[in-house]
């Protein structure tokens, strides 16, 4: 006989305690409050605030492992390229030089 219920999450979630300023809980409120009740749905909050941070660990990935490979003693190759004063070894990407129809 197979249990019937919820599914276990696969994902721990762990209890943190924020303080916002006023104004952006107010903004987020407005944001998530479902009109027909009145209310804001149970965990959106909670949602709203994890998409936030996951978009800012996407957008700042690269230069997280930058950060570690420094700290770690390495240095990766695009910063080699990148920090060079007479930037010789950087060249602009080739361009086709064939006429564009007008």
């Amino acid at each position: 006989m197979t249990r019937r219920g919820r599914r276990a999450n696969t994902i721990r979630k762990l209890p943190i305690k924020l303080y916002l300023e006023e104004h952006l809980v107010a903004r987020m409120e407005m944001l998530l409050l479902d009109p027909l009740t009145g209310r804001i749905p149970y965990g959106a909050q909670s949602k709203f605030i994890s998409h936030l941070i996951e978009a800012h660990f996407r957008k700042n990935q690269s230069s997280e492992h930058t950060k570690m490979a420094h700290i770690l003693g390495f240095e990766p190759d695009i910063d080699k390229t990148l920090n060079r004063a007479d930037n010789s070894a950087v060249s602009p990407p080739s361009t086709p030089t064939q006429d564009i129809p007008k």
